[in-house]
């Protein structure tokens, strides 16, 4: 059964492209996955925490944990994620 018109069928088939107009390139697979490496680094909410608390400037891993009230490896392997992300 067709619910939609050939005029309706025609504008969401076909891809209209203005003349002199360039397509972009689609990422490099290495840019696609340094982006999707980042957005998982801000996933969590522990990462989101401590970048929130690094954005005034740099703090050792003790003061982290105090503030968090997370344990030391915890914190510790959280910024090891964000390091390599």
């Amino acid at each position: 059964m067709d619910y939609l018109g050939e005029e309706a069928r025609r504008q969401t088939c076909h891809l209209v492209i203005e003349p002199g107009r360039e397509m972009k390139k689609p990422p490099s697979i290495e840019t696609a996955g340094n982006i999707d490496l980042m957005f998982r680094a801000f996933s969590d909410r522990t990462r989101l925490r401590i970048l929130h608390i690094l954005q005034d400037g740099e703090l050792c891993v003790g003061d982290i944990v105090e503030i968090l009230r997370a344990p030391q490896p915890r914190v510790s392997r959280h910024l090891a994620y964000l390091r390599k992300a």
